[in-house]
């Protein structure tokens, strides 16, 4: 959601990708 346009923050890309790992396997 409002993740996606915090990507072109380098130091939001940290977070995102936590949040990426702990969403796949939620799905």
């Amino acid at each position: 959601g409002y993740f996606a346009f915090q990507q072109h923050d380098p130091g939001s890309k940290v977070c995102i990708r936590k949040v990426e790992v702990m969403e796949l396997p939620s799905k």
